[in-house]
């Protein structure tokens, strides 16, 4: 694969254009975030319309992270492994 690019950034500020991204992983971080908020507006302007957030929710409550998520303008579209993988599409 050659379309794949790893961002790394402190500040939630990933200067990518809106729409920018079809899938984003977020695995085994939310419990090292502070600002979450921060973190899901910045996701929710790079991934594009009907785009997809794969979350893996170590170290947090699946529930706190489904509001984070909903709040924020994603729902959840499937749960596999016992909830341990949670994938959300960006609806509008």
């Amino acid at each position: 694969m050659n379309n794949i690019e790893i961002i790394n950034s402190e500040d939630f500020c990933t200067n990518l254009p809106d729409g920018y991204i079809d899938v984003a992983f977020l695995f085994d971080v939310m419990h090292a975030i502070e600002e979450w908020n921060a973190l899901l507006s910045e996701m929710y302007r790079v991934v594009r319309l009907g785009g997809l957030v794969s979350v893996h929710p170590m170290h947090v409550c699946n529930d706190e992270v489904e509001t984070y998520m909903g709040d924020t303008g994603f729902r959840l579209v499937s749960e596999c492994y016992d909830g341990h993988l949670l994938v959300y599409q960006r609806l509008k």
